[in-house]
């Protein structure tokens, strides 16, 4: 059976962030045909900056890693929001148990990049925290 965990910032009371608006449920949206085909022996899952340690997973580490059933907001950037989603699949990594990050203190921001992130071309976003979640 797989361990539950309940993201922190659902435990808020703040926890919709700014310009959000609550929905009852996701929006899909489908804006490709085709998935293009990835080339999963070069995919690095990495979290470093003001880390005391970096951390870079494989795909494959990340698939050994421990199933968790995760209950989590889902914050879409067209400004809509969804309480408690629960991300739970045999098939998806989302759910995975990703090891402990401690970060430098205080931290207020997070970068974000991409899958398809390649050399000199990647789409960054930076996420300012007005106050820490770490």
């Amino acid at each position: 059976m797989k361990r539950k965990v309940v993201s922190q910032i659902n435990l808020r009371e703040d926890r919709l962030p700014p310009g959000q608006r609550w929905i009852s449920a996701p929006i899909v949206y489908d804006i490709v045909d085709d998935l293009p085909d990835w080339d999963l022996s070069k995919y690095r899952f990495k979290v470093w900056g003001e880390v005391k340690k970096t951390l870079e997973l494989s795909y494959e580490e990340i698939l050994s890693l421990p199933a968790v059933e995760l209950v989590a907001d889902f914050h879409c950037v067209t400004q809509w929001s969804v309480k408690d989603i629960v991300y739970a699949s045999e098939t998806t990594t989302v759910e995975r148990q990703i090891p402990v990050v401690r970060c430098a203190e205080p931290v207020y921001s997070v970068m974000v990049m991409e899958f398809d992130c390649k050399a000199n071309s990647c789409q960054e976003a930076n996420h300012t925290v007005p106050n820490p979640l770490f």
